[in-house]
């Protein structure tokens, strides 16, 4: 009896292969894309928790407050 299964290393397992392997690229660029986007700005919040950084609205609160130029 002759085996009518495709063989693993087969024509047409190949070219399924490669058909998927193409469809397949762009998403998964995109998802590598995105992971780091996310990556960084996760890097980034850390660095700002750590840090004294408080923005402009609060040198806006304080600077009512001070005498510059004053005497």
């Amino acid at each position: 009896m002759k085996e009518t299964t495709p063989k693993e290393n087969g024509t047409l397992a190949a070219a399924v292969k490669n058909v998927v392997s193409e469809s397949v690229k762009p998403l998964a660029e995109q998802v590598e894309k995105l992971t780091r986007e996310i990556r960084d700005q996760q890097v980034a919040q850390e660095v700002l928790l750590q840090t004294t950084a408080k923005g402009i609205s609060y040198e806006e609160l304080l600077l009512p407050n001070c005498k510059i130029g004053r005497s």
